[in-house]
């Protein structure tokens, strides 16, 4: 199930000493021999995890790369002020959604809907942020047991994420829309424009790009 993106750096002990004092998060044994281990793991669309009765889609297990979505000390300094000063990130799921470890090394999942800083209509102010993140696994060990191939599927059978009316767009590709209206009408195969505009009503920010479409007369 595990496979290793990149082999493990030369001064891993030095990174991890380097993230450990600027953190103050000590890490657990079980998740320094997986990072000595295996480094960085990427997952395709089949695996899951299980947290409680639902099962999550799992992206990526964070190591030290050169690429900086995968890299330990560069995501932790990304969420540094979104995910509380407690936890570290390591590893990416349900798209926009983070698992965390804290020193006592039990596995957390920040979820960007609950945990996240909001926007309040005050300029430049945060509404308070929920701290309480839901836990996964009392171990590092334990999470790796959580993951699971969901199923086995053929190329052309592979689910579409961007196809599902159920699922809001990712922040990032919103983005993108943003800057550049017309790229959302730019692909209607499989009337995946009238998918994609039930998606934007699913998230503020989905909103606030149907507003502009209507604005800029696109609809």
């Amino acid at each position: 199930m595990f496979v290793s993106k990149y082999e493990t750096p030369e001064n891993l002990d030095k990174l991890i000493e380097k993230i450990e004092t600027d953190t103050q998060i000590k890490f657990s044994k079980s998740y320094l021999n997986f990072l000595k281990r295996f480094n960085v793991v990427e997952f395709d669309g089949n695996y899951n995890i299980k947290s409680g009765k639902e099962s999550i889609s799992i992206e990526t297990i964070f190591g030290f790369s050169k690429q900086e979505e995968e890299d330990i000390e560069s995501v932790s300094r990304f969420y540094r002020n979104r995910i509380p000063s407690s936890y570290l990130p390591v590893a990416s799921i349900n798209s926009e959604d983070i698992v965390c470890i804290n020193s006592q090394g039990k596995i957390y999942h920040w979820n960007h809907e609950i945990n996240d800083l909001y926007f309040n209509k005050e300029p430049n102010s945060y509404q308070p942020q929920n701290e309480k993140l839901s836990l996964i696994a009392e171990s590092f060990d334990d999470f790796l047991k959580l993951i699971f191939l969901s199923k086995e599927t053929q190329p052309e059978e592979r689910y579409d994420v961007y196809m599902d009316s159920t699922v809001p767009f990712p922040d990032k590709v919103l983005g993108i829309f943003f800057e550049n209206p017309k790229l959302f009408f730019s692909n209607n195969t499989g009337n995946r424009v009238q998918i994609y505009l039930k998606k934007l009503e699913l998230s503020e920010k989905g909103q606030e790009l149907l507003t502009l479409l209507r604005k800029e007369n696109l609809l």
